[in-house]
C-alpha cells in the first residue's frame, strides 16, 4: 500500500495497530501515535519522515514500538519516558540525532533496546547501567563517545553491540574497541592522529570517500533484495548487487543472519582483515576485488604455525573438499593449507567440477583423480572447451601460415 497515514482518533479501543511493510509516507499524524489503548505499534520498513510525535508519551499501556527502518529524523522525544509499560522500543535504521534523554527509572522494565543506524550521539546514559530486566542493547553505527559502561547489560558483552561508534572507548575485549586513556596521553595521541590524518587526506581522493546510506536506499538499491540481485549465499548471510540511485554506484551489499551463532564475529573479522590486508587482488579504497574475509585468522610472524582447539577464539573451520586432509584430522593451521585450498580451486576451475561432486565421494580425492591422467590423458579430465579453444588458436595459426 502507498499511501499516507489515515487518522485514527476514533478508534478508543484499539488495541494492536500493525502498518509496517507498506510503503506509507509522510509524518505520524498525533492522532495515531496517541491512542492510549494500544499496547503494540508497528510502524516499520516504510517511508516515513518527520520526528516522533510528542504524543507518543499519551500511550500509558505500550508495550512495543518499533518505527524502524524509516526515515524518522530529529531526536527522540522525552516523552517517550512517560510509556511506563515499554518492554521494547525498536527506532533502528533511522535518522534520529542528538543525545538519548535522561528517563532515569521510568522504563526500567526495558528488554530490548535497539538504536543502531542512527546519528545518535553524546555520552552513553548512566541511567541504563541500572535497567534490570535489559537482555539486549544495540547501539552500534552511531556517533556514541567516551567510555562504555561496565556494569547491569553491559557486563555481559555478547548482550551489548556498540561497533560503528569510532569514538567510544572501553577495556572488554569482546566489544573490539580501543582502550580508554588519560587526557595527557590522549592529547600526544590526538597530534600524531591530526598529522596522519592530514597525510592521508593528501594521498586520497575524494571520489574515493566513503559514503552513509540509509536502509532505504539499500532496499531501492536492491530491487527491496530480489533474487534477481542475489550474488551469493553463505553459511551467515546472503550478498546482493546493488545500485544506488543518485549517483549510479554499483555496489556489493551483504546482509547477514544475525540468527546464525557467529555471524557478528564473522563480521568484525572482515573488517579486521580488510583494514590490514595490502594486495592488488583485495580490496582498496573500498573497490571491490576479493573480499570475503569472514573467516579470516592471522598468523603471527613468529608463529609459523598454530594449534588450536575447542576453546579458542582463533580456531579456523573446514571446509569440506578444499582443506588438506592432515589439517582437518590434526588442527593444525599454516601457510601450506592455504597453498593446498589454492591448489583444489584452480583444478575446480580447469575440470568444472567440485571436490564434493559424486564423482569424489569415494576414496579418490579430486587432486588424486588429476595426478593419475597425467601427463598423457590430461584431455579426460580438463574441461572440453578449454581444450576446444585451444584447438581454435591452433587452426588460425595454421591459416594463417597458409
Amino acid at each position: 500500500m502507498a499511501a499516507s497515514l489515515p487518522s485514527l482518533g476514533n478508534c478508543k479501543n484499539l488495541l494492536s495497530l500493525s502498518l509496517a511493510q507498506n510503503k506509507l509516507s509522510g509524518s505520524i499524524p498525533p492522532l495515531v501515535i496517541g491512542l492510549s489503548s494500544l499496547s503494540d505499534l508497528y510502524f516499520s520498513k516504510n517511508y516515513l519522515t518527520g520526528s516522533l510525535p510528542l504524543e507518543v508519551g499519551l500511550l500509558k499501556n505500550l508495550g512495543y514500538l518499533n518505527v524502524s527502518e524509516n526515515k524518522l529524523s530529529s531526536e527522540i522525544p522525552g516523552t517517550l519516558g512517560s510509556c511506563v509499560r515499554l518492554e521494547t522500543p525498536r527506532v533502528e535504521g533511522n535518522l534520529f540525532h542528538g543525545t538519548i534523554p535522561t528517563y532515569s527509572s521510568s522504563l526500567s522494565g526495558l528488554q530490548i533496546l535497539d538504536l543502531s543506524r542512527n546519528s545518535f550521539s553524546g555520552r552513553i546514559p548512566e541511567f541504563l547501567e541500572g535497567f534490570n530486566f535489559l537482555q539486549i542493547l544495540n547501539m552500534s553505527n552511531n556517533d556514541f563517545e567516551g567510555a562504555v559502561r561496565t556494569e547491569g547489560v553491559f557486563a555481559n558483552a555478547s548482550a551489548v553491540s556498540v561497533m560503528g561508534n569510532s569514538k567510544l572507548c572501553g577495556d572488554v575485549p569482546e566489544l573490539q574497541l580501543s582502550l580508554c586513556i588519560s587526557k595527557g596521553s590522549r592529547n600526544r595521541r590526538l597530534s600524531v592522529t591530526s598529522k596522519l590524518t592530514e597525510n592521508d587526506h593528501s594521498s586520497v581522493s575524494p571520489t574515493k570517500s566513503l559514503f552513509k546510506v540509509s536502509y532505504q536506499t539499500l532496499l531501492h538499491a536492491t530491487g527491496e533484495f530480489s533474487s534477481e540481485n542475489l550474488i551469493g549465499v553463505g553459511g551467515l548471510g546472503s550478498v546482493y548487487k546493488g545500485i544506488i540511485q543518485h549517483d549510479g554506484t554499483i555496489v556489493a551489499i551483504k546482509v547477514l543472519n544475525l540468527q546464525q551463532c557467529g555471524a557478528s564475529k564473522s563480521f568484525i573479522a572482515e573488517c579486521e582483515a580488510l583494514r590490514n590486508i595490502k594486495h592488488r587482488n583485495f580490496v582498496k579504497d573500498m573497490t571491490g576485488h576479493v573480499g570475503d574475509f569472514g573467516l579470516a585468522r592471522f598468523l603471527g610472524k613468529a608463529t609459523p604455525t598454530i594449534y588450536t582447539n575447542q576453546g579458542s577464539s582463533i580456531g579456523v573451520r573446514v571446509f569440506i573438499g578444499y582443506t588438506a586432509p592432515d589439517y582437518a584430522m590434526g588442527s593444525e593451521v599454516s601457510a601450506k593449507e592455504d597453498i593446498y585450498s589454492y591448489g583444489i580451486l584452480l583444478l575446480e576451475m580447469f575440470m568444472v567440477n567440485r571436490p564434493t561432486d559424486d564423482m569424489f565421494q569415494d576414496s579418490t580425492k579430486i587432486h588424486n583423480y588429476v595426478k593419475k591422467a597425467l601427463p598423457y590423458r590430461v584431455g579426460e579430465v580438463a574441461d572440453p572447451l578449454l581444450l576446444r579453444g585451444g584447438e581454435e588458436k591452433t587452426q588460425v595459426k595454421m591459416l594463417g601460415a597458409a
